[in-house]
């Protein structure tokens, strides 16, 4: 079969359209299938570079409980609500921080020997502060493993800020008009405005047991002429646990 010279151009040019076509094609694939995946490495995971996730709990008052300042242990507790971040630094050691929120309720024991905030007595009483903590903490993890969060024990130091504090009492005593009276007492004169401590946290993945231990005084040595000596400090430890939310 013989071609003009018109038909011999045209299949020429369909043919070369053809092969630049399928090899853009084969370029388009190499690139989707083998670049990516060579040049980008994941960093922002539990066991990776960089991880934030927030974490909830709750804990209990443990500790001394002096003359005067005695407390209802098992009903006195913490809230914590907060940010955590972790930065990496190779398999078994990681540096980080944790913005929080968390409350205190300190239920106060009704007896004789009470003075704080005062003598009197109620059916039921209890000091409460809402904090602004931050913590810095260091991160000893027991193995090596995949991107798990896995064991790990930290150690850190916190300050915390109490914004808000309260002193309440209810008593049941049946009025004219009234079955119940309840005061509620707040900007406390009598608290320091800075709390510091140490803590620690065992965890393993996502459950964490933690102990908070306050080295700072709670109370101000005195307040004007209110009273002249502080108040007997309050148990200094919180132990409880945690919950990490993150997958």
């Amino acid at each position: 079969m013989q071609f003009d010279s018109g038909m011999k151009k045209f299949l020429f040019g369909f043919l070369m359209s053809f092969f630049l076509l399928f090899d853009a094609q084969a370029q388009k694939v190499l690139l989707e299938e083998h670049v990516g995946k060579d040049t980008t490495e994941p960093f922002f995971g539990p066991n990776l570079k960089h991880f934030m996730h927030f974490d909830i709990g709750y804990g209990f008052v443990v500790g001394n409980s002096n003359v005067g300042s005695q407390i209802e242990y098992g009903r006195s507790s913490s809230f914590l609500f907060g940010l955590r971040y972790k930065r990496k630094i190779n398999n078994y050691y990681s540096l980080g921080f944790s913005l929080d929120y968390y409350n205190v309720i300190y239920r106060l024991k009704q007896d004789s020997s009470k003075i704080l905030p005062d003598k009197n007595l109620h059916d039921k009483e209890f000091l409460k502060t809402n904090n602004f903590n931050l913590e810095l903490y260091n991160r000893f993890n027991f193995d090596r493993r995949g991107n798990y969060m896995g064991k790990y024990i930290d150690l850190g130091f916190y300050g915390n800020l109490p914004f808000s504090s309260s002193h309440q009492f209810t008593d049941d005593k049946i009025t004219q008009n009234a079955r119940k009276t309840k005061v509620i007492n707040s900007e406390l004169k009598y608290l320091n405005t800075f709390n510091y401590g140490v803590s620690g946290r065992l965890g393993f993945n996502r459950l964490v047991f933690y102990v908070n231990f306050r080295l700072s005084e709670m109370f101000k040595k005195s307040v004007g002429n209110d009273y002249k000596s502080g108040f007997s400090e309050l148990p200094r430890a919180i132990v409880g646990i945690q919950l990490g939310l993150f997958q």
